[in-house]
Order: C-alpha cells, then structure tokens, then sequence
C-alpha cells in the first residue's frame, strides 16, 4: 500500500519529518519497505499484513499515523453527510437485483447525469501518479481516488450502455464471454460472478469493469457502483480469470459494509464538483446492517502485569480512540471497549493488550526474567555421560540418527510392545502418527532400519540418544542398532555383525562409564528373538537390554531384508549414577608379570562372563589382566562343548611375585572352576 506525506497530513496533524514518522510506523507493526522522495513528496510503500485489510486505505494508515505520533486527528471534508437526490420517474428509473446475497451482501447503484468527463485536474492526476496509478480521466480518477483514500473499490458505467436501466449481480453463465477493460476477452463459468444488465455481462464482480460498458469522453450520464462482494468469490474468480487488480486484491480480503456508503458519498461529491455532474438516484440492494458492535470490558492493569508495560489510563484511552475503537470508562483503570466494524481481527481483551503494546512502543516494555526457576529433568551428570557416551560411539564408527519424539499405538504394535496405562497422549494430534509420547527408542530405531533397508541400504551401524517418557517422567536413553556387514578402511573384506559385536560395544560403553562390574544376565523381551536377549544389570538395576531382533517383529515393520539386525537400549539416567568422571593414570608397572594359561571345556550353559567374574574374586588383588586366547569348537568335542584358553596375568605394584605367592592363587581359580561352575580341566 502506498501512500504520500502530504495526503496523511490532511487527516493528521503531523510534526515529525518523514524519515521519522516511517521509523515509528515500522516499530508499531506498519512495515516501511521503502521511502523515496517525488516532486517534493515523500511516497510510503507499507507492507500490508493479510489480517489488517484496514491499512489498505489513506484513512486506516492515517488512524495509525494519529495514534503513534499523538497527532491531533482531523476531518478531511465532510464523510458523514448522505447523499440525497430526487429519484427518478418510475419510467425512466433504473433498477438493482441480487439473485443470491450470499454472493453480494449489498450493492449501492447512484446515478448522475450530465458528467463532463474530461482531463482530471492536476491536483488529482499528480497524487494518481505519485502512488503509481495512470490517469485516466476524471470520471476513472475519482473511483481510484477513493478507493485509495477509503479501501473501497468503486465502478463507473456509462449508463447509456446499461441495457434495460437494469442492474443484476448474478453468476455467469456457462461460456458466457466478457471483454475486460484490459482489452482481453475471458470465458467465464458459474464460478465467477458478474454484473450484468438484462441481456449480457457488464463487468467481473469486484475484478474489473468490461469494454462495453467503460466511461468513455462521450460519456453523458454514469452509474456508480459501491458493493461488498464475498471474498472467496472474487479470489477464485480472479485466478480462474487470471487477473489481479487493486479492487480484487481488497475485496478478497473483505470490505467494511458501513465504508461501502461513505466511499460512494464521497465519489458522487467529487463527480458533482470536479465533472458538473447532478444526483439523479441513489439505490440500494442487499442488507446494509452490521449488528451490534463487540465490546470488550478491559483492566488495563492486565497489560502492566502481562508485558509490565507502565501506560496510564489517559494513554490508553487516547490510543484506543485515535485507533477507531469507541471507548467508555467504567472505573479505576477499567474500559469497556467498542470494537469498530472494519477491525475484525480484534476479538478478545487479549487483542487490545497487543494494540495498547504495539503503540506504546514494544521497546518500552522493560528487560525482565521469570520469576520461576527451570525445571532440570536431571542432574548434569546424566547429560555430561550422554555427550562422552555419543562421541565414543562416534570414534567406534557409528552415525547418530535423531527421531521424532512422538509415535504412535501402531508403533508399539508392530514392535509386540504394551503401552503403559499412564503413557502421555497428545489430545490433540496432527496425525496417528503422533499421538502419544514414546517410552523405548526401540521402535523408532526400527523404523529407520526398515527405511534403509527397503531403501537398499543393507549396512549400517546407527544409534539414538534422546528422552523418552514414562508417565509423567522424563529420562533419557541410548539406543543402538546394528545391521549387515562390518566394513573396513584397511581391509577389503567384510564380515556380518554379531550378537558379539553389540555385545562389545555395550562392555566397552559400560567399562568407560565406570560400571565394568555389571553382571550380564539373561533376559526375555517381546521385541527380541528367544534366547538372543539378555541383560546387564548393577544390583538391582537393569543398564542395558540387548538381542536380535525376531522374525515377527522384522516383518510386522514390513522388512523384506534378510539380514540379521541387532538391538540394545541402554539407560543413560541409571548408568550416570555409577559413572566416573575424573580420569586416573596407571603408572607403567614396575615389577615383572607372571603368565599362566587355563584350558577348560564348557558347556553351553555356562556364560564367559561367569567365569571371568570368578576369576577375579579369587585372585585376591593379584590378577593384571584377564583375555580369552583361544575358543575351538570340532567335531572332536562332545556335542554342545567348546574348548576354552584363557589367558591370565599376574603381579603386584610393590614387589616380584614367587611361584609360592602365584601358585595358591592360581589353584583357587582351578578349584573354583571345577567345583562351583563343574567345567572340566584340559
């Protein structure tokens, strides 16, 4: 929207230059997007907001102007007086019709005759082209003059072409063509609405006028046309017409019924002085009515305690009113507060606090901080552990993936999950999709496992560290997921991942964290393959879930792959209340190591683990180092068997071992060995 200095001065007392008063628009919410200076003018380009169709007028631009400058508001000319004029002879009358008033709402026609029509005075053409707008002629000018001053689109017809004296605002007509103003002809369909006379179409209805039925310089008698036509109407009309003209731009964004009557007065004044016309008819179709006026009770104490905004009572009444809001009082810092008919967007007492805002001055809301402390889900050592966990991951090679925190009922159906009676559901969601608040990451990790491989993407090692949330708690969780084969920078083999494979990254994850001493456990979890799941635990606390993935679950997630895929999810809030942060160094020993090797046959029902944790209760503070040297499985080994070396490393700090110190020691472990675990010595 643009408009002049000069203009806005005859509607407001301004004493601020230009450059300040576009500053001060800007701060209230009126975007400057350009000033520029033209034959001692200044020209204001505004940017428009889809919610203010107000502020596509001179008039509602200078509302603003008053408000924010404190200007003292003026009346540019009478805009309250009626147009009154004898109506014509029954016989040489014209007439209005509207077929369908939710179409066209009202329709004023006013008729005068004996228009000059001419050069417009230079007055009027040199503020048309200031704006941007060519002039036309007088009768043309006027029309845009006053839609610019008051945000009305308004027509001429040279009422000579209006066949019949009849106006109707009805639809078109299928294949009915018009012969815009433009010079084009247009096809139109039932989906355009048009004005026409009793034989054909005049004009598009609030896009643009026909050729037929222009204001020409032969011009004698013309009808005025002021309307208020429905918005979606004239929106799909001018794109199925392909046209888009300053009168569409605003009825698509609706017009002020009771502006509709002061624009015409307006125009039919300026007809009758600038082009010696006289006022033959005024006629009106349509209900002119807007209801009863929204008013608001307001505590202006709301806006100090809302914004801490200090404004007076005085203050806020002057705002109020220079904005078109009728103001009453109704107490210590209390308004009730008349909403005007072309402020639609101010419905609630919120509204207000926003308009009181934006014109006090947004800047002079003063820097507070809240008065609530926030709430820490968890100790900063939860937080700290997650960051050291995810970069080790990294080094190990895997890639981070991030996920929505929201899933759905379907999700944990097809992960053969049960949703906890106190999961937190969205009231409101988007979609199913979104419905409720994860618990696992499990299901999330297994959607994106089924995208990359149905995607072709067959090897891959990901995992996921976010919050979840079980009932009305907060935590967070780690979750990896590996899948096909392992790949390597120095070799050019390949080799499928393993149960083991996960299995070491979680030891490795829980020995950096400080909980090297979790006993693994087995386990049984609907999402894992029976037999595969097991568990890490620290007294009475589960840290880690881990296995393969089963059949069901691969194909309820509709993987077509057959590739293994491996899952752990692993509780980060519970594994930092055992975590160490600070760093230790071990000296370089000393003393000599003593070496000696343990051959045993197990069964499959003993774990490595518990034979490792043995070994290191028996050694009495001894043992260095504990490894699996060598596993052999053959056929000459009884079924289900499997030959173990395992390989062990003793010493101490302060002195060298004796075969008299070692030896006790190691027949510990050899007795314990056999006795309590019953494996057999080789």
């Amino acid at each position: 929207m643009k408009v002049t200095y000069s203009w806005l001065k005859e509607f407001v007392d301004i004493k601020i230059p230009p450059e300040k008063l576009a500053e001060q628009l800007s701060m209230a919410g009126l975007t400057v997007a350009s000033l520029e200076e033209a034959g001692g003018d200044w020209v204001y380009d505004i940017e428009v907001t889809s919610n203010r169709p107000d502020w596509l007028s001179v008039r509602g631009i200078a509302r603003e102007v008053a408000a924010v400058t404190g200007g003292r508001p003026k009346q540019a000319g009478p805009t309250t007086q009626r147009v009154k004029g004898p109506k014509m002879r029954p016989a040489q009358d014209f007439s209005l019709q509207i077929e369908n008033e939710k179409d066209c709402r009202l329709y004023y026609g006013a008729l005068i005759r004996q228009v000059r029509v001419g050069p417009s005075p230079d007055w009027l053409r040199k503020r048309l082209e200031a704006l941007g707008l060519r002039s036309v002629n007088n009768v043309v000018d006027i029309t845009n003059y006053c839609l610019l001053e008051y945000g009305q689109p308004l027509h001429a017809f040279d009422f000579a072409r209006v066949q019949g004296a009849s106006i109707v605002v009805r639809r078109a007509k299928e294949k009915e063509e018009l012969s815009l103003i433009d010079g084009t002809t247009k096809k139109l369909t039932p989906h355009v609405l048009v004005i026409a006379d009793r034989n054909r179409a005049l004009a598009a209805a609030g896009i643009m006028g026909g050729k037929e039925s222009e204001v020409s310089p032969v011009t004698k008698d013309v009808l005025l046309e002021s309307a208020v036509f429905d918005p979606v109407l004239v929106r799909r009309g001018a794109r199925a017409l392909g046209v888009a003209t300053d009168a569409s731009y605003r009825f698509e964004r609706s017009v002020d019924i009771p502006t509709a009557r002061l624009a015409l007065e307006k125009a039919v004044r300026m007809l009758c002085e600038l082009c010696a016309g006289t006022i033959a008819a005024v006629e009106q179709s349509g209900n002119a009515a807007v209801g009863a006026p929204q008013k608001i009770s307001y505590d202006i104490a709301e806006a100090r305690e809302v914004l801490s905004l200090d404004i007076r009572e005085n203050e806020a009444v002057r705002i109020l009113d220079h904005l078109g809001f009728g103001v009453k009082r109704a107490g210590r810092d209390r308004l009730v507060v008349e909403v005007p008919s072309f402020r639609r967007d101010v419905r609630a007492k919120e509204d207000i606090t926003e308009e009181l805002a934006r014109i006090h001055g947004y800047d002079k809301i003063p820097l507070t901080y809240p008065s609530i402390k926030p709430f820490v889900m968890e100790s900063p050592a939860v937080r700290r552990l997650e960051a050291l966990v995810k970069e080790r991951l990294v080094r190990m090679g895997l890639k981070e993936v991030i996920t929505y925190s929201l899933g759905s009922r379907e999700d944990y159906k097809k992960t053969s999950l049960q949703i906890a009676e106190d999961a937190l559901c969205v009231e409101n969601p988007l979609s199913q999709d979104c419905s409720l608040l994860r618990a696992t990451l499990i299901p999330s990790l297994l959607a994106c496992a089924a995208f990359n491989l149905n995607q072709g993407n067959g090897d891959f090692e990901i995992f996921e560290s976010s919050s979840v949330f079980e009932g009305g708690r907060e935590s967070v969780r780690l979750g990896v997921l590996l899948c096909g084969a392992r790949r390597s920078s120095w070799s050019k083999e390949s080799q499928e991942y393993s149960l083991y494979d996960l299995k070491g990254i979680l030891q490795d994850v829980l020995q950096f964290s400080g909980a090297e001493q979790a006993v693994l456990e087995d386990a049984s979890f609907a999402p894992f393959e029976a037999g595969t799941c097991s568990r890490f635990v620290a007294g009475e606390k589960t840290l880690v879930v881990f296995g393969k993935v089963s059949g069901p679950v691969r194909r309820s997630w509709g993987i077509k792959s057959r590739k293994d895929i491996y899952l752990a999810e692993v509780d980060v809030e519970a594994l930092a209340g055992m975590a160490r942060f600070s760093k230790r160094l071990n000296p370089l020993a000393q003393t000599p190591s003593v070496f000696r090797d343990v051959s045993i046959l197990v069964g499959s029902g003993v774990r490595y683990a518990q034979i490792e944790n043995l070994i290191r209760q028996k050694t009495k503070g001894y043992l260095r180092c504990v490894c699996l040297a060598d596993l052999y499985q053959g056929k000459e080994l009884p079924q289900g068997r499997a030959a173990l070396t395992i390989s062990l490393e003793y010493g101490c700090d302060d002195r060298t071992l004796t075969d008299a110190q070692i030896n006790p020691v190691h027949q510990s472990i050899l007795d314990g060995l056999t006795g309590e675990l019953g494996l057999t010595l080789r």
